[in-house]
């Protein structure tokens, strides 16, 4: 991979979170974790279950914060900048009104954000668009459905029902791609197809936002942006950043599951099961077929070099996996409870809810509970893609990865047990090692020098 780096750079990756934001520092000969360092502080003005809206000042403030920690010296041996977050949510902002405020602290430029020349981060967690309203817009030509929280249905509704609230603003993408933006000055905001797709209304085998369709419905087609591929460079530094030299190329903003899934696979014939603050299972698809029954429970996502991801989620919530975390280190006797932890319902089922069957006297103490529970986690998957069909996929081996899965024995135990496959358990599956990692491919495949 490193084929044009003559001698040991540097390459940042960035994840622009929901929750925190982080960033990597690599080798450009080893590839290995020089630093990393992330801010959790809260970013959230409103998350009430209907609204998830995010202060875009503060969340640059968080990355500043971050960024502050890494040594000059190997900031300003940075060659590229590798970008990824949440590929849902949205920011607009306007091309005649810079939102930047340039700043300058001890030699080292920096920049925040003026809040009132941006809108709010509306997060993937947004469900102001509900059932009713997601019915009245039109179905879109992709074979992706649209959610509350995506891009361009959120944008729908901010044009139907607060037009005031983007009147002002004439560029819009997420929040990887507006910090891309920013650090490139660029006029025209570039997404890659991975958040294109997941903005919804995105025909991903056309390569093409469904504009007539989006016009027709009077959706305003001048937020959308202009859509590229992943591994490309967006533009270079227009400034000094952090001691990161003016000129570094910076690449287009990818998604965080994408970059997550690049770090942790050495082979497409490998699947990642990760459980953290959701349940997922992911593995490349060798070419782009699916059945009907496969795409109602899961989705099937760009990925990199033309290929796609099919990636099956359960929505399980934060606070099962705080549990989980917690009694992660307690094994215990087998429970013949029924535990289904769909607290928040399944994309293909919305409105499914949790449930515990089959109790009686001596079953029912904590421990067999929690017990159950995991259990639960990895059946709900496992009802989602089945160990038959990653066997019809020809998928060889599981790569674990996940806080709640690496640290709890009876999430193992169960994985192994009903999926019948070699499972390896990684730490390196975190989203700006991934960004990083792909960065560095990118400089290497336009062998690019810095």
């Amino acid at each position: 991979m490193n084929q044009y780096i003559k001698e040991e750079r540097y390459i940042l990756g960035i994840d622009m979170g929901t929750t925190s934001i982080k960033v990597t520092i690599i080798s450009s000969i080893s590839f290995s974790v020089i630093e990393e360092h992330t801010d959790s502080s809260n970013m959230f003005i409103i998350n009430n279950g209907i609204q998830s809206e995010q202060n875009v000042s503060k969340i640059i403030q968080n990355l500043n914060n971050c960024m502050s920690l890494i040594s000059e010296n190997i900031l300003r041996k940075v060659i590229g900048i590798g970008i990824c977050g949440q590929v849902h949510g949205l920011i607009c902002w306007s091309s005649n009104d810079n939102p930047l405020i340039r700043k300058t602290l001890d030699n080292k430029h920096f920049f925040e954000v003026n809040p009132k020349k941006v809108s709010h981060h509306y997060t993937w967690q947004d469900n102001r668009c509900n059932k009713e309203f997601l019915s009245s817009l039109p179905k879109p030509d992709s074979h992706l459905t649209i959610h509350s929280g995506y891009g361009c249905c959120t944008l729908f509704w901010l044009s139907r029902n607060s037009p005031v609230t983007i009147e002002s603003f004439n560029r819009a993408g997420t929040i990887a791609d507006f910090v891309v933006s920013m650090l490139c000055d660029l006029d025209t905001v570039k997404m890659s197809t991975q958040s294109a797709a997941s903005w919804g209304y995105y025909n991903t085998e056309r390569n093409e936002w469904n504009i007539n369709l989006l016009k027709n419905a009077k959706f305003p087609v001048h937020f959308l942006p202009e859509v590229t591929q992943p591994n490309v460079v967006a533009k270079n530094l227009k400034y000094s950043w952090h001691n990161i030299p003016i000129g570094v190329p910076v690449g287009v903003a990818l998604g965080d599951l994408q970059c997550s899934v690049f770090a942790a696979l050495d082979n497409d014939d490998h699947a990642v099961v990760n459980i953290s603050t959701s349940a997922q299972l992911i593995f490349v698809l060798k070419n782009f077929s699916f059945t009907e029954a496969e795409k109602t429970v899961a989705k099937f996502v760009p990925y990199f070099d033309g290929k796609y991801l099919s990636e099956t989620a359960a929505l399980n919530g934060d606070e099962l996996w705080k549990i989980l975390i917690e009694n992660g280190y307690k094994e215990e006797n087998q429970s013949d409870l029924l535990f289904e932890p769909t607290f928040l319902g399944e994309r293909h089922k919305p409105d499914q809810r949790g449930s515990i069957v089959n109790i009686h006297i001596n079953n029912f103490k904590l421990f067999q509970i929690f017990r159950a529970l995991c259990k639960g986690v990895v059946t709900n998957l496992h009802s989602m893609t089945s160990s038959e069909t990653l066997n019809k996929k020809q998928i060889k081996k599981i790569i674990g990865i996940g806080s709640a899965l690496l640290r709890n024995k009876i999430l193992q135990m169960e994985l192994e047990k009903q999926y019948s496959l070699p499972v390896e358990y990684k730490r390196s599956g975190d989203a700006p090692f991934g960004a990083a990692l792909s960065m560095l491919q990118t400089l290497n495949f336009h062998k690019l020098e810095i």
